[in-house]
Formats: structure tokens, sequence, C-alpha cells
């Protein structure tokens, strides 16, 4: 999971939580039962800790491109409207209600997402929203 802290020019910040779905790489997963040789040879992915990393800040960098916020609102809007998740589907009329504004710098797009990030309440559907929201600034399809 990542946290994003934006800010505004007084200098309050907020954060946003976003999480990917898949990334080439991946930490250690051991769970209990494992023999001690499995468990060891799990061990050694921790030597791609660097390229996971790297991956995620370029990852976050890439929100740097966002030439048009209001753009990305669309793109929830759309993918909200379609949105067939049990999990998100109580959700769906609030969080249309709250991508009519258009927004217009990234700042405000991060404090919309936040607002979104604050209606949903289950666990489940705010893991999937992190996911969703990710995929939107990142991936943008």
């Amino acid at each position: 999971m990542m946290t994003l802290i934006y800010g505004d020019n007084k200098g309050e910040e907020e954060e946003i939580f976003i999480k990917p779905k898949d990334l080439k790489t991946s930490f250690v997963s051991i769970t209990h039962g494992v023999p001690p040789r499995t468990a060891l040879r799990s061990l050694e992915n921790i030597a791609k800790y660097k390229e996971r990393e790297e991956e995620l800040f370029n990852d976050l960098a890439h929100i740097s491109t966002i030439n048009n916020p209001d753009q990305i609102r669309h793109l929830i809007r759309s993918k909200v409207e379609k949105m067939k998740s049990n999990e998100m589907v109580k959700y769906k009329k609030e969080i249309l209600d709250e991508l009519i504004n258009r927004v217009d710098s990234i700042y405000s797009l991060m404090k919309l997402m936040n607002k979104i990030d604050l209606i949903v309440e289950d666990i489940e559907a705010k893991e999937y929203l992190r996911y969703f929201m990710y995929e939107t600034l990142i991936k943008r399809d």
C-alpha cells in the first residue's frame, strides 16, 4: 500500500491510500506451516526489495504527468458508473454525487479522491477502492 501525502501552499497536508494490484516483483510471504527449507528459499526474495521500491517510485512519478486532472475525474466517474463490485454498489450513488464537481488541479483531484475514500466504510470495499484509485492514477485505462 502507498500513502500519497499532498498539501496546499498553506502547509496543510492530507493523505490518500492507494494500492497496486500486481507488481512485477513481490516481497516475502511465508505462511504458518511452511517447511524451513521452503521459507529460506523465499527469503532470497528480500534481495528484490530495491527493484520493487524503484518500481513503486516510478509509478508514483507517473502521477506528475497528469496534464488535465479533470480527465482523471471523468475516468473515475465512468468507471464508477460501470462498477459492479458487490462491496462497492452501496456506495456508488454517493461517490457519483461527489464526482459531479470539476477539478482543476492535482491537489483538488487528490482532495476529491480523499472524499471518496471517506465515503467507503467497509474494509473490503476500501481495499477495492484503493486498487481502483491506483489503477486510475497510474494506469489510466
